[in-house]
């Protein structure tokens, strides 16, 4: 009897051996992935380098680091002007959706902040902890949830897209063929051109013609630089009990935190602390698999070729972000 458990001490010794064996294997091998891991501390310790990547960053910021909040808040001006140029054709309707032009008291988190993140906190855990600000986005969010956004009046579309409507067709970015209709005539161009400070046409074009941030990113990511150690990322975070694959989706358990301290059913000190902790495991994993070395020499490669591609044209959509932000801040248009 006593042999036989021996036996299958020894059998199961044996299998959690062969177990630990294969699983080494396999993390060796999705960690590697064609590419030595070697850990690296240069996009935090080099000076020049993280100088560079900022200011390859800053050029993106209409995009980016401003990021979709900005792009919310420019929409919901751009329906201000809109129904004000309505109203002066004699349509009564009244203004779009107050509530969505009230900023979030969380930081606008992008995807490239994330991936140049070095640690540094996002900001969440000091903007929840604020218990008038954290009142004021409950009370937004309550709004939000009951509001339903009023129709245009019947007949008013002639006077929106204009009668007959005015488009312009614009091929997509990327080469890949295909065209969009996009309409600049009616109170949506003039909209348009209080807006942005130009005719409606010409934002469109500028627009479209923009390098996407999204696609400099894939094309970053992508990179087997980058790609190859993204392996050892994964099994890095999840060392730290976080089953993060790639520094995109750091903001996961941030904003998960985040919603359930907005809800009330966590205290507000669980912000800072779960975002400390996250934060600090993502500086950690990007040093020892050199993944965050990596990404920043992917990033300044890849962006300086689609900036390349387009030279001038960033600059011309700022002057137009700048305008619209000036619009926005001016007496005339809190009265509209």
């Amino acid at each position: 009897m006593r042999r036989r458990r021996q036996g299958g001490r020894l059998r199961s010794a044996t299998l959690v051996a062969a177990l630990a064996t294969a699983t080494a294997t396999a993390i060796a091998l999705v960690s590697g992935c064609g590419q030595d891991v070697k850990p690296s501390n240069q996009f935090l310790n080099d000076q020049a380098l993280r100088t560079r990547v900022d200011r390859m960053a800053d050029r993106f910021d209409f995009s980016a680091k401003q990021s979709a909040g900005q792009e919310v808040n420019m929409e919901v001006a751009h329906e201000r002007l809109l129904r004000r140029c309505l109203r002066q054709s004699g349509v009564p309707i009244g203004e779009p959706n107050a509530h969505a032009e009230v900023r979030s008291v969380l930081p606008q988190v992008s995807k490239l902040d994330l991936w140049l993140s070095r640690g540094e906190t996002l900001g969440l855990g000091a903007a929840l902890s604020d218990p008038a600000e954290l009142q004021k986005h409950r009370r937004a969010l309550d709004k939000s949830v009951g509001h339903k956004e009023v129709p245009y009046p019947p007949g008013a579309e002639r006077l929106v897209n204009g009668d007959p409507p005015v488009t312009v067709s614009i091929p997509l970015p990327g080469g890949g063929g295909g065209s969009v209709e996009i309409p600049v005539g009616g109170c949506f161009g003039q909209a348009t051109k209080d807006l942005y400070g130009v005719p409606a046409e010409q934002f469109e074009r500028v627009r479209m013609a923009l390098p996407r941030v999204d696609d400099i990113l894939s094309q970053s990511v992508a990179d087997n630089r980058v790609d190859d150690l993204l392996g050892s990322y994964h099994v890095c975070m999840q060392a730290a009990s976080l089953d993060i694959e790639s520094p995109a989706f750091v903001d996961e358990p941030l904003f998960k935190t985040a919603a359930a301290v907005i809800g009330g059913s966590q205290q507000p000190s669980a912000m800072a602390k779960v975002e400390n902790e996250v934060l600090a495991a993502d500086k950690k994993c990007k040093s020892s698999s050199g993944v965050g070395s990596a990404f920043a020499q992917s990033f300044l490669d890849h962006g300086a070729k689609a900036l390349a591609s387009t030279e001038g044209v960033v600059e011309e959509y700022k002057k137009m972000i700048d305008h619209a932000q000036a619009v926005v801040a001016s007496p005339a248009y809190a009265d509209s």
